[in-house]
């Protein structure tokens, strides 16, 4: 199981097509994982109203969401090898 104490991140991902790859290659190598799903328009606790202020007028929308992808601290080397 992986909690907050023993997991690694790797580096962020903003293509959904190289995340689905990269969690079929750790499948794969039997490495366990979890991925959280960012959307960098919401606005959060600490950053209200980001989009409103900031607009969409030559924002990429494919980078509006970006994946983060956590490996237990013994399998990240393993782990960065597969990107």
């Amino acid at each position: 199981m992986i909690s907050i104490f023993n997991r690694a991140q790797l580096p962020p991902l903003f293509d959904p097509a190289r995340r689905d790859s990269l969690c079929q290659a750790l499948d794969q190598a039997g490495i366990e994982y979890t991925v959280k799903t960012v959307d960098r328009s919401s606005p959060s606790a600490l950053n209200f109203g980001s989009r409103e202020r900031g607009g969409t007028l030559l924002h990429q929308m494919e980078q509006n969401w970006y994946y983060l992808v956590y490996v237990k601290k013994s399998d990240w080397e393993a782990a960065q090898r597969l990107l």
